[in-house]
């Protein structure tokens, strides 16, 4: 039966902000599931692998384990513009930087 004008049925709020789609829950479970079947066979899998393949499937997992580092400017920039309210680029860093060490 089809919705008519000013229904009262019709949910004009929709989903509220945050919450999870069941299909999206249903299928975050299952592979939570799988992965903790498949966990115990993992250590076995990776002794297995070739040094290269092994190589390259660590380099794809660091990401999920450790941050990334920031360039050592980037932070330079970000505590400057934090400290003076002024926003420097990476070249007047440099700049400002070889004038410091001369001096010095």
């Amino acid at each position: 039966m089809p919705f008519k004008i000013n229904d009262s049925r019709i949910n004009r709020d929709g989903r509220p902000k945050g919450s999870k789609n069941k299909t999206q829950k249903e299928l975050r479970e299952t592979i939570k599931e799988i992965l903790e079947i498949e966990f115990e066979k993992i250590s076995e899998l990776f002794a297995n692998l070739e040094p290269e393949k092994r190589i390259n499937l660590l380099i794809k997992l660091i990401p999920y384990v450790l941050p990334k580092l920031e360039s050592e400017s980037k932070k330079n920039e970000i505590v400057l513009e934090q400290i003076t309210g002024i926003e420097i680029s990476n070249s007047e860093i440099k700049r400002i930087s070889k004038v410091l060490e001369e001096e010095l």
